[in-house]
């Protein structure tokens, strides 16, 4: 809203700062409570959670050669598209589950 006399410039700087806060806030806020929380956490909980780390980092890594693919496919078709890379190396099932979904919603509907 535009009151009399006010400053264009001055408003697309408020603009501008507000989209800036409105990104850079939530993960600030989220790596804040993290930071206090490991903080606050014994010298054993801080072992396990660096190791539980690693791991998860290890997996992710092995996971997706090396963080060049996809760590999860949520969709079918991404799902058909790693079976037929799968298929083609002789490592795949036969069947989509999304096929085996659909024709099982199908049969008991």
């Amino acid at each position: 809203m535009l009151w009399p006399g006010s400053n264009w410039t001055v408003l697309a700087v408020a603009g501008v700062c507000l989209a800036i806060l409105a990104v850079l806030a939530p993960p600030l806020a989220g790596f804040t409570i993290c930071f206090f929380l490991w903080k606050n956490l014994s010298w054993k909980a801080w072992i396990v959670g660096g190791i539980w780390m690693v791991v998860g980092i290890a997996f992710g890594a092995v996971k997706t050669r090396g963080f060049r693919g996809d760590l999860v496919t949520s969709s079918c078709r991404g799902r058909a598209l790693a079976r037929k890379k799968l298929r083609a190396r002789g490592m795949g099932r036969r069947g989509s589950a999304c096929a085996r979904f659909r024709l099982h919603s199908v049969r008991h509907a």
